[in-house]
């Protein structure tokens, strides 16, 4: 696979099929909304991981409403989920209207 700029000059000239795979997937953007369902969690439970600084959005695009709309990376919500200090099981499993145990997170300032 060839890399290649705007102006269509080769960047890179890459043979590795897989990483070039692994490095698209792992660079994918979501939505919050996207990265709330691609996670199994709630909304509520994506607002604890922000305020304890453990995902924060890489980039922002502009809605049809021109808002700023913030956007996170696959290979971010990949880092949280492999976080030995969360028990994804628990958090998964908590109902609407529980309280979540990402609620006892520390806020950015003091996080781990």
């Amino acid at each position: 696979m060839t890399l290649r700029d705007d102006r269509g000059l080769t960047l890179e000239q890459l043979r590795d099929r897989r990483k070039v795979e692994r490095a698209s997937a792992a660079g994918r953007l979501y939505t919050r909304d996207e990265a709330v369902k691609a996670l199994g969690i709630r909304d509520s439970d994506f607002a604890h991981l922000l305020r304890a600084g453990l995902l924060t959005h890489i980039d922002t695009a502009l809605s049809h409403w021109n808002d700023a709309v913030p956007l996170y990376r696959q290979a971010d919500l990949d880092r949280v989920t492999r976080s030995t200090h969360i028990d994804w099981a628990a958090v998964r499993s908590v109902s609407k209207g529980s309280r979540s145990p990402l609620a006892a997170l520390p806020t950015r300032s003091a996080s781990w």
